[in-house]
């Protein structure tokens, strides 16, 4: 009888270990171009779920006594969860698979009940091989060849489940809880024992520096724990402050744009406006068309002042829209980064 320490695992751990050995059986299996001789040009996927509900079925069946009912539910869930994943299957679909795989072991455990006296194996390798036939064809008679390699691949899994469950013992939560609080009594009764042995002064100045080492590891976990968990925020206010920068630069752009137009504009109109006054009662024919000329420059230069002005005033919005953002964002992970919004002229 061996000797060999059990690991020691709760009942979900071991439902995550049977699983990860029905998937790495499975694909094993189907990765070996050898294996799939003989077999109905079924796709992949086809293959995968049927033959990960029989060796989820070998592995309930066959595993050592001490594997519980909830141990196979967590197994199953594992199943479906990368199923989900893996196809990105919505609920519906996953949930038609279940159903499945409840027809299927219920069809397994009928030939199991009948055969399991004589060659309970080449039935289900038989049973296998003619549902795969019936994907691809309407001809049942199609399902009853190719069936050797799959009957081998029963067998070997039939061989050594047990032996892989027996290598865990499994606890419940709460047995492995209490065990836990047991072994924090026993450390700490040890840990008491050595604070006595120490003289006062020395036992006074180590629990100084274990309080110290505490505290500070416990603001190390949080302050760590903190940067990790807003780490997406601090990237997007990165990304806030080079864009705010780049806007203000914009901003900057267009107020200058805008008072060297308005400087122009009023150059102009001055002039304009010394015409209209030395000629009241109209501007001479010679110099009419350089008047006509600064009025239609003066009204080129107030419409571009009004598009420019327009544009100046969306990036504003624009700008301080995005600050609000990025202060509640600021304020929500804790920095002290805080943008003021820009006024308009």
């Amino acid at each position: 009888m061996s000797n060999k320490k059990k690991i020691r695992v709760t009942e979900e751990e071991m439902g995550e270990i049977l699983f990860h050995l029905v998937r790495r059986s499975t694909l094993d299996f189907i990765e070996d171009d050898k294996n799939l001789e003989g077999l109905p040009e079924v796709s992949r996927e086809v293959l995968l779920i049927e033959l990960m509900a029989l060796t989820m079925f070998i592995v309930s069946e066959y595993s050592s006594d001490d594997i519980t009912i909830k141990t196979l539910e967590h197994m199953h869930i594992q199943y479906y969860a990368a199923l989900k994943e893996s196809t990105n299957s919505k609920g519906e679909s996953v949930g038609k698979l279940h159903k499945l795989h409840n027809f299927l072991y219920e069809e397994y455990r009928n030939i199991l009940a009948e055969y399991r006296t004589g060659n309970y194996i080449e039935k289900l390798a038989i049973y296998t091989v003619k549902r795969l036939a019936e994907d691809v064809s309407d001809d049942a008679s199609q399902g009853t060849f190719g069936f050797f390699n799959i009957a081998l691949f029963i067998t070997s899994l039939v061989k050594h489940t047990p032996a892989v469950s027996d290598e865990y013992e499994i606890v419940s939560k709460s047995r492995q809880m209490e065990q836990t609080r047991q072994e924090t009594k026993t450390s700490k009764r040890g840990f008491s024992r050595f604070l006595s042995s120490l003289s006062r002064p020395v036992r006074i100045i180590a629990t100084l520096v274990i309080v110290g080492l505490v505290y500070g590891i416990v603001n190390l976990v949080l302050v760590g724990g903190q940067k990790l968990w807003h780490h997406d925020d601090e990237v997007k206010l990165e990304k806030y402050e080079t864009v705010l920068k780049e806007q203000k630069n914009e901003i900057d752009g267009y107020t200058t744009e805008l008072e060297d137009l308005k400087s122009q504009a009023e150059d102009l109109k001055e002039q304009i406006t010394g015409y209209e006054t030395d000629y009241p009662y109209g501007i001479p024919e010679e110099l009419y068309a350089d008047y006509e000329q600064m009025v239609d420059e003066y009204n080129s230069l107030a419409d571009d002042y009004d598009v420019k002005s327009q544009e100046y005033s969306d990036e504003i919005d624009s700008y301080n829209d995005k600050v609000e953002e990025a202060n509640a964002l600021a304020e929500e992970v804790g920095s002290t980064w805080y943008v003021v919004p820009v006024g308009k002229k």
